[in-house]
């Protein structure tokens, strides 16, 4: 069955977000980096290396469909402004949750276009969802509860470069 290309459209931009994501992530990993900060860098590397390989994910996904057409588009430069740890929390909620309505309208398009093949791959990132926002919460929180305390930012780091 072919892919409408409603739908392909909606994914094909969800990799470009996927994209901007992993883009942002890294610009926080460098941050951190900069304040000789490796556990918080290393953390936003990994999340970098998540939205890449969910960016994979969907173009496979794409390739796979019978008229799915994949169009690399251009990632917007995202400007990435923390003055204080916790505006990395807040930017990475941010993205998380505008991913996660990302994500619910392609399904939500999937069921209109009675694409029942998109909306039962979308399932699997609608379930990473829920603990990619939790994970981004609970980071958001930590940072919070420190509220830009040197010696518990050095704990947490600390913290992070073992997990």
């Amino acid at each position: 069955m072919d892919i409408p290309k409603e739908i392909n459209d909606l994914i094909n931009t969800q990799i470009m977000h996927e994209g901007r994501n992993a883009n942002a992530y890294l610009q926080v990993s460098a941050w951190f980096e900069e304040k000789n900060l490796s556990g918080f860098g290393e953390y936003f590397r990994k999340q970098a290396e998540d939205e890449i390989s969910h960016k994979n994910k969907f173009i496979k996904y794409l390739n796979d469909r019978i008229s799915g057409k994949v169009k690399m588009l251009s990632v917007p430069e995202i400007t990435v402004n923390l003055d204080k740890f916790s505006d990395a929390g807040d930017l990475y909620i941010k993205l998380e949750s505008q991913t996660t309505q990302d994500i619910y309208d392609i399904a939500q398009k999937a069921l209109e276009f009675k694409d029942y093949m998109t909306f039962q791959f979308i399932q699997w990132f609608i379930d990473e969802q829920i603990s990619e926002e939790l994970e981004a919460m609970n980071f958001k929180s930590k940072l919070d509860l420190i509220n830009e305390d040197g010696t518990g930012i050095i704990l947490l780091n600390e913290e992070m470069e073992e997990e």
